[in-house]
């Protein structure tokens, strides 16, 4: 995938790229390039700091009876830079840039029977990100997270399945060395389809992010084409 925003004060772009199978072994490889801008909500402000990164990762990711077990390993490098703070915050969040240096890792067991549409199964992982420490680079913390989700049809009519689905995602991040406190950029903020529907990143939970979350959610799906 190639995404490019351009203008006269925009130069936004992303590549990656993902092989599902290396050679006949069930291995998942890719790599992710990319310089991009977010303007990101902060206490009562939902446009009260601008983040850029620029870096790239690359991403691996083996497989285990038919896909069942999931191991999935990632490291990455980035420099990112914090502007454009709204005066409200300047004495809370700091300008500047820094070096992002992590790797990360996920065991998931995925039951499944679609990753874009399951109508049954379940996913339950079990991950883990180190940032900085022997990894280097100027940010430092180690961030633990879960996540769940089941699947089950109630009824179907004909072809068209109707779907109960339960979601549960928590994590925890906890700065070291010299990080005393977790950057605005790796902390918490509850909102948006990936945690809570119906409200903005940010607009739910402690405005100012948190170290520690957990969400639940059940939602009742149908297609709308098949």
């Amino acid at each position: 995938s190639i995404n490019w925003s351009f203008g006269k004060r925009v130069q936004d772009y992303s590549v990656s790229w993902t092989a599902p199978w290396i050679g006949e072994h069930p291995t998942s490889l890719g790599f992710d390039v990319y310089n991009t801008r977010r303007i990101n909500p902060f206490g009562s402000s939902l446009s009260a700091y601008s983040e850029q990164r620029t870096g790239g990762s690359i991403r691996l990711g083996p497989r285990f009876e038919e896909d069942k077990y999931q191991l999935n390993l990632t490291y990455g490098l980035a420099r990112i830079a914090i502007s454009g703070v709204q005066d409200v915050f300047r004495g809370t969040l700091t300008e500047g840039t820094s070096i992002q240096s992590f790797f990360g890792t996920e065991f998931a067991r995925d039951t499944r029977d679609s990753i874009w549409d399951p109508a049954s199964g379940s996913r339950h992982g079990i991950g883990a990100q180190l940032s900085g420490g022997p990894f280097g680079g100027d940010i430092h913390f180690f961030k633990p997270s879960l996540t769940n989700q089941a699947h089950h049809t109630l009824f179907k009519i004909e072809e068209w399945p109707f779907v109960m689905s339960a979601y549960h995602r928590a994590g925890y991040v906890t700065p070291f060395s010299k990080t005393n406190e977790a950057p605005v950029q790796d902390r918490y903020f509850i909102g948006g389809q990936d945690s809570l529907r119906g409200y903005v990143t940010g607009e739910a939970g402690d405005p100012r992010g948190g170290i520690i979350y957990s969400a639940a959610n059940i939602e009742f799906g149908f297609p709308l084409a098949r």
